[in-house]
Formats: C-alpha cells, structure tokens, sequence
C-alpha cells in the first residue's frame, strides 16, 4: 500500500460505510422518498459519482435531495435514483 500511496497518484482512499447505512433517494407521486439500500446491483448503469462533506447521514440526505435526479419529474418516470453512502477514510494526499 505505501508504494501505492507514494505513486503520489492516489488522492484518497476511502472505503464505503457498511450496507446499512445506507440510503436511497427516488422521487416518487412528485415527493423525495427517502428508503434504506442500497439497490443498485452490478447489472445497472451508475450515471455518476460525486462526493459531499456532510455532519451526519440527515444532511447528506438534505444535500443529495437537490440533485436533479430526484428533482425533475422525469427522474419518476424513467425510475432514477440516488444512493447516499457513507464513506470512510483511510488516506487522503497532503
């Protein structure tokens, strides 16, 4: 791993918080549903990453919920969905 880390290439390395704590966003009958997940299964397409710096899993709720994935009302009908995962950090670069 320190020769890994020495690269100087690795900017972080975190690991994901255990399935339990994690969370799901959809929108559904036009409202923000909050669900335990995870569900997304190796099959499915992930559209994307991004990473937010959050208090606790509340506010990462309050943040991911303004993503237009559950914002536009064609993420209802073609069943878009956000999972918001904790993450754990093991090394970040100086």
């Amino acid at each position: 791993m320190e020769e890994l880390y020495n690269s100087g290439q690795v900017i972080i390395d975190a690991g994901l918080g255990s399935e339990t704590e994690t969370k799901c966003l959809r929108r559904a009958n036009g409202k923000v549903k909050v669900t335990d997940g995870p569900f997304v299964e190796t099959k499915e397409m992930i559209g994307g990453v991004f990473l937010i710096e959050a208090q606790d899993i509340e506010e990462a709720i309050q943040i991911a919920a303004l993503h237009p994935t559950v914002q536009v009302d064609k993420g209802e009908q073609y069943g878009w969905r956000i999972e918001v995962r904790p993450i754990h950090y093991f090394k970040m670069r100086d």
